[in-house]
C-alpha cells in the first residue's frame, strides 16, 4: 500500500511540475487536495481538486491537479472480499515553491 501512495504521489507531483507555468510554481506554499475514484475497470474516473487559500490562482491550480490525475496509467482494480470494487482515493499535494 505505501509502496502505491508514494509512487501516485510521485507522478503526479511530476505531471503537475510539468502542466504548471514557472509563474505558478515559485509561488508560496500552496496546498491543493484531489480526490478521485479508481473504477471496476481500473481507470481514473470523477476527478475533481480544492486549491486551499489559492487566491487568484486557485483555477489553475485545481485544473493542473486534475490533469495530472487523470494521466494516472490504469491501475488493478480493488477488491474487497474477492469482489470488484470501486475505489475512492484522496491525495493531499503541497507545492512549495522549490520545484
Amino acid at each position: 500500500k505505501n509502496c502505491t501512495v508514494q509512487k501516485i504521489s510521485d507522478f503526479v507531483d511530476d505531471e503537475i511540475n510539468k502542466n504548471l507555468s514557472e509563474e505558478l510554481k515559485n509561488k508560496e506554499l500552496q496546498r491543493i487536495v484531489v480526490q478521485f475514484k479508481i473504477s471496476v475497470s481500473g481507470n481514473v474516473e470523477a476527478a475533481r481538486a480544492r486549491a486551499i487559500n489559492a487566491g487568484n490562482d486557485r483555477e489553475a491550480l485545481e485544473m493542473a491537479a486534475v490533469k495530472a490525475v487523470e494521466a494516472l496509467p490504469q491501475f488493478i482494480q480493488g477488491e474487497h472480499k474477492s469482489e470488484k470494487v470501486n475505489v475512492i482515493y484522496s491525495l493531499p499535494i503541497i507545492l512549495n515553491g522549490e520545484m
